[in-house]
């Protein structure tokens, strides 16, 4: 899990030496009971860990929007306050961030993953030793993925996809993935950590039940060998915008939750022992992904949270009651455009046949015809998109959502027009290009969310 700063954690054990007992010579031999060997956990790789300190770097991205060459860019806060810039992947070309350690030396690896043309998933890894990328086709549209987890528990972020009811992961190279059927397909956000503590991460989900008003959340997670660690723990109160998972009470083994309005502020929830540990975030952008990611701290190394506010400002602070907010300085990034925090843990999916993680009860043709869907990137008027629903329909509300379901912009109706049409118009003013690759636009009316793909938002589709 746990559009945007990303943060990956995984633990492997290493186990104490038994001890030999010396007999002096000559000396009947007495009995020592032998002792278990205790694991003792090595230092958790802390997610966007640039430099192999266990220490999150300020890991910013920038989706750059001049032409040339419109890549994402990386802004990366070293230790000693100086910045580094990276350019890799192309955001219009759909590569999604899948950020991870992913050959086990502590240091974070750029990554992305993207559709290829024949609708199969193509994985970019810029590797940390050496500066190359590695490229590696594994899976298709249809799959969920899921990065930043070590679910082998063997101190390496897995390539992972949720396909169906089973969850498939692997390391970067292997050939014959490790399956894990868990039995549901219905569940709609995931993420994952060790809640266990057993060294390897578990798949963590939630689903939301219940009328629409009065909907609760239900957590579940299932081991590597498909047992369930949670099931269905129901967390009460409304306003889950993305599960986050982390060592909340430094007791060693991680816990999850989830992040909510509190007034003007946010509030991080976390579950430990059935007790809600509480920490206030103060103004809190919750629109969308990319506003918040849990991290490794500097000097105590304890899990904290980074998050952007809702005027831009980037703070951290640790997961802890006497933490205060810091504010970071970003000046020196030079950045052209907005810059986003990435994810510790991400989840994408492309809307292939089959992912239905925008879980839309009915899918419109987005080619029908004269006087019916019209998705027109350039408006005349506003140069933004700007959409036309068939006649027949009369949304109450209208949204684009990015491929994993979240919502990338709300949308405005300024009435009908152009055979009877109702026009919708965006919230969040930006061109096409800013757009995320294979958006969905989502209407409800009559109680049901009506869904046209939109794989090229750049693209008229009439």
């Amino acid at each position: 899990m746990k559009q945007s700063f990303i943060i990956f954690l995984a633990l492997s054990l290493s186990v104490v030496a038994a001890s030999r007992t010396l007999y002096a010579q000559g000396a009947t031999p007495t009995p020592t009971p032998t002792a278990t060997p205790t694991p003792t956990p090595t230092p958790v790789p802390a997610a966007l860990d640039f430099e192999g300190d266990g220490v999150s770097n300020i890991w910013l991205i920038e989706k750059q929007n001049d032409n040339s060459p419109n890549t994402y860019v990386n802004h990366i806060q070293l230790q000693d306050l100086s910045t580094k810039r990276i350019e890799f992947g192309r955001h219009q070309d759909g590569d999604q961030l899948v950020y991870g350690d992913y050959d086990g030396d502590g240091i974070t690896d750029i990554a992305l993953v993207s559709l290829d043309s024949d609708n199969n998933l193509e994985w970019k890894v810029r590797q940390s030793s050496d500066s190359e990328t590695v490229t590696e086709t594994w899976g298709n549209s249809a799959d969920k993925v899921i990065s930043g987890c070590d679910f082998a528990g063997d101190g390496k972020h897995d390539q992972a996809i949720i396909r169906g009811s089973s969850l498939f992961f692997k390391n970067l190279g292997d050939q014959s993935p490790t399956e894990v059927k868990i039995g549901v397909t219905k569940l709609k956000i995931y993420s994952c950590g060790d809640i266990n503590g057993d060294g390897a991460d578990e798949l963590i989900a939630v689903r939301k039940r219940g009328r629409r008003r009065r909907k609760r959340a239900f957590y579940y997670a299932w081991d590597n060998k498909g047992a369930l660690v949670v099931n269905a723990k129901k967390v009460r109160g409304r306003g889950q915008k993305k599960l986050i998972v982390a060592d909340a009470d430094n007791d060693g083994s991680e816990e999850f939750g989830y992040i909510r309005r509190k007034g003007t502020s946010g509030l991080a929830v976390f579950i430990s022992d059935n007790t809600p540990l509480q920490y206030e975030l103060s103004s809190v952008d919750l629109l969308g992904d990319g506003q918040y990611s849990v991290i490794s701290m500097p000097e105590s190394r304890a899990a904290g949270i980074l998050f952007r506010a809702r005027d831009g400002s980037i703070y951290r602070r640790a997961l802890s009651s006497e933490a205060t907010e810091e504010l970071i300085d970003t000046s020196d990034f030079n950045s052209k455009t907005s810059l986003e925090i990435i994810h510790d843990v991400s989840f994408y999916s492309f809307g292939g046949s089959g992912s239905g993680s925008n879980s839309c009860d009915v899918n419109h043709d987005n080619t029908d015809g004269n006087e019916g869907f019209l998705w027109k990137p350039v408006s005349e008027t506003t140069g933004e998109p700007v959409t036309l629903l068939p006649a027949s329909m009369n949304p109450s509300s209208c949204n684009v959502e990015r491929p994993g379901g979240s919502v990338f912009t709300t949308l405005r109706t300024t009435g009908r027009s152009n055979g009877n049409r109702t026009t919708w118009r965006p919230n969040k003013h930006g061109r096409c290009g800013s757009y995320p690759q294979s958006s969905v636009l989502a209407c409800m009316q009559g109680g049901k969310k009506h869904c046209w793909n939109i794989p090229k938002p750049c693209t008229r589709y009439d």
